[in-house]
């Protein structure tokens, strides 16, 4: 990409723009629905959890960095990180992945500053051109809306440069600013109504004028504005669906049907498809210069992450998985880069990678999950447990673990019991392939012995009744429970048979009279 064009591209005017497409501007509606909503941008990216002033401040207070080199210097084998991991095949994947990764070179802090400049300013660069579209400005602007009155929080929008916290106070002026924004693209759309009504040239060129004028302005505010870089993505992608659609549309012939459907992007978007194309092209340009840039930095320090996966091995997730999960801290570490503080990228970075994989192993790492405090107190009770067993040479006691945790002695017991790993069923037992579920007892199953002697007595009593009617047989059955585990009464087994209840207490009488006859003939 040729950063020369870019720049060119930057430099275009407002003026120029709306000139050449001056005869084809009627009745734009500002106001109509836009083809990026707010609610599109609601909840696409959760608002980061770590608190970005405590890593500012720590990483001031740092007095050497961590770079790169120093991280893959601790491990220059890559043999080392691939026995981590006895999945099948799952070795060669990272011994593939790692042999990629060293292909790309290390930046000097020179480059990185460099391309942090140039990132900062691209990212700009499209706030400018968002400007120009009416549409993007009305996704932007009804985002702020709905912070302001509450229905989404500030970090779906915001992004302090520098990373500070979204306090109140902070955020309120960036509210601020929107809100004149609102004001500028009100005032746009209502200009452009006007000049679509207008028959006189002369006033068709003052309206334009202003818009030209207004537009500028809204551009000057826009690019001042910390908006998150997901924003960004997302509103170019939008951008670029739409500009696809166009493309689909003059490819039709040219007839009704094709006038309709650019009126229909015209209505959405705000502004006639060619000088959206214009636009579009310009943004397009801008977004791939940017993803260049972002991807010098990932991939010049894609080997910060693999050191740093090795280290957390072990623990749940496999080699791949904490590499995928510290690549999209990386990526983070990305959008939040401060090259004017003077750090090495990869000193700022660590943060991020560590909290990417840490999280990742909280939440998946185990069977059932553990929240993300009770994660940390089983690391200070493991290191606690080794340095008294060490001192001690037996396995301390959850009291003396008490003491030295300075916690109570109920919750060093619930802390023991936590961290206890649950084991599969299907865990293979030795060398034949037994599994463990197959050698623990079924607490709910009757025993061997205890079915075969309830299985004798079943025999033994149709034996008996066997020279019963039926109907004798099945009111004893549920009179005493012989076949079910509760004895019925005469009035349940009644409306069970149909019967009154007693007629079924003259048949459990003639029944045991029969018994008793029998026994007394066998005796």
């Amino acid at each position: 990409m040729e950063s020369a064009d870019a720049a060119s591209d930057e430099e275009e005017t407002v003026d120029g723009l709306d000139e050449d497409v001056d005869d084809e501007l009627e009745d734009e509606d500002e106001n109509d629905e836009s083809v990026l909503t707010a609610d599109d941008l609601i909840s696409r990216e959760e608002p980061e959890a770590l608190g970005a002033d405590e890593i500012l401040k720590v990483l001031d207070e740092e007095e050497e960095e961590e770079t790169v080199e120093e991280w893959v210097e601790e491990e220059p084998e890559a043999d080392a990180a691939l026995a981590v991991d006895e999945r099948v095949g799952e070795p060669d994947l990272v011994r593939v992945y790692l042999q990629q990764v060293g292909k790309h070179a290390l930046l000097t802090k020179e480059q990185e500053q460099e391309l942090g400049r140039r990132m900062e300013e691209l990212q700009t660069m499209l706030l400018r051109q968002f400007a120009e579209v009416p549409c993007a400005r009305a996704t932007l602007i009804a985002l702020a809306d709905k912070i302001r009155s509450g229905e989404a929080p500030a970090a779906e929008l915001i992004l302090f440069p520098d990373g500070r916290e979204l306090t109140p106070a902070r955020v309120r002026p960036v509210l601020a600013a929107f809100a004149d924004l609102k004001k500028i693209h009100e005032e746009i759309g209502r200009l452009c109504t006007e000049r679509g009504r207008t028959k006189s040239r002369t006033e068709r060129t003052k309206r334009t004028n202003r818009i030209a004028q207004l537009t500028r302005q809204a551009a000057e505010l826009l690019a001042r504005q910390p908006v998150r870089p997901s924003v960004i993505d997302y509103v170019v992608e939008q951008l670029q669906k739409t500009n696809e659609r166009i493309t689909e549309i003059l490819r039709l012939p040219a007839g009704e049907e094709r006038r309709q459907a650019m009126k229909e992007i015209q209505s959405k978007t705000g502004i006639v498809p060619r000088a959206f194309r214009l636009v579009a092209a310009r943004i397009a340009r801008t977004q791939e210069e940017l993803r260049y840039v972002k991807q010098r930095f990932l991939e010049a320090n894609l080997r910060l992450v693999v050191s740093m996966a090795r280290r957390y091995t072990g623990r749940g997730l496999s080699m791949l998985d904490l590499i995928q999960e510290g690549n999209i801290g990386l990526m983070k570490a990305v959008d939040r880069f401060q090259y004017r503080r003077g750090w090495k990228f990869s000193t700022y970075a660590t943060w991020w990678v560590r909290q990417a994989m840490t999280r990742a192993i909280a939440d998946y790492g185990r069977t059932i999950r553990l929240p993300v405090h009770v994660i940390e107190s089983l690391s200070k009770l493991e290191r606690e447990r080794r340095s008294l067993r060490s001192e001690l040479g037996r396995e301390p006691t959850p009291s003396e673990l008490a003491k030295a945790l300075d916690m109570s002695v109920d919750k060093v017991e619930l802390l023991l019991d936590a961290s206890r790993q649950p084991a599969s069923l299907h865990a293979p037992v030795g060398d034949e392939g037994t599994e463990l579920g197959a050698l623990l007892e079924d607490q709910t199953a009757a025993s061997p012995e205890a079915t075969t002697i309830a299985s004798e007595l079943a025999e033994q009593l149709e034996s008996i009744m066997s020279h019963l009617t039926e109907r004798e047989r099945e009111v004893l059955r549920l009179r005493f429970g012989l076949t079910t585990d509760r004895e019925e009464t005469l009035g349940e087994i009644g409306r069970r048979l149909m019967l009154s209840r007693e007629r079924v207490r003259q048949i459990e009488a003639r029944a045991l009279q029969k018994l008793r006859a029998a026994r007394g003939q066998a005796a």
